[in-house]
């Protein structure tokens, strides 16, 4: 699922890229929906973090991120979209990468994010039937 939904979020996005959107919005209409892009990101990693697989799968996980992300900077070099409402799809789901590339670096390495984000994890009740890893160290 999580290849396939990226896959699919790049495929929509480089469409929006080549086919712009023709619809009017206002600019506080516009930087929500970028704003949404961040919490999206910041949601999905977070979906990965705490998913009861192993640490190989999360290593998997940042490289096709970093992945994902390098092919809509190529994009964007390639097809120079503006910053406006027409490619909000675009804008969207880069910043929702781009978002996850940056929480990728911080989220291991912050005690108090690990303690809030293990607040919604039951690795600790599950850790020893599925022998899975505990997100703190």
């Amino acid at each position: 699922m999580s290849l396939g939904g990226m896959i699919l979020l790049t495929l929509l996005s480089l469409i929006n890229l080549y086919i712009p959107i023709q619809i009017s919005m206002s600019s506080t209409a516009f930087w929500m929906s970028i704003f949404g892009g961040v919490i999206l990101g910041i949601i999905a990693y977070s979906g990965y973090w705490l998913s009861l697989f192993s640490e190989t799968f999360l290593k998997i996980i940042k490289l096709l991120i970093g992945l994902f992300w390098l092919i809509h900077m190529i994009a964007y070099i390639i097809g120079s979209p503006s910053f406006s409402s027409p490619y909000v799809v675009y804008w969207v789901i880069f910043t929702a990468y781009t978002t996850q590339l940056v929480v990728s670096f911080f989220f291991e390495k912050s005690e108090k994010i690990t303690n809030f984000i293990e607040q919604f994890s039951h690795k600790e009740e599950w850790s020893a039937k599925h022998k899975n890893y505990k997100l703190s160290k």
